[in-house]
């Protein structure tokens, strides 16, 4: 499950850039927005209760693996 999580952060470019503040290598995704997100910012993600998020190298159920596959860093910027 965790391949099919790191093959959609490197089909869309945008993926690898963090969602929040462009920094490169995404290492968490957004369960609730199902977009990547740095350390820095996953942690703030979690400290002020933003989003649940999940390192990228964690199983994923296939629930969630939908969820980011109908998601994306792009798809939220374009919302």
């Amino acid at each position: 499950n965790t391949s099919k999580i790191f093959q959609l952060r490197e089909e869309d470019e945008e993926n690898y850039y963090c969602k929040d503040c462009q920094t490169p290598q995404t290492v968490y995704v957004s369960l609730d927005y199902g977009i990547f997100l740095c350390c820095l910012c996953a942690d703030n993600h979690i400290t002020h209760n933003i989003s649940k998020v999940k390192n990228i190298n964690q199983d994923f159920e296939e629930a969630e693996i939908r969820f980011v596959e109908h998601g994306g860093n792009f798809r939220l910027r374009m919302y």
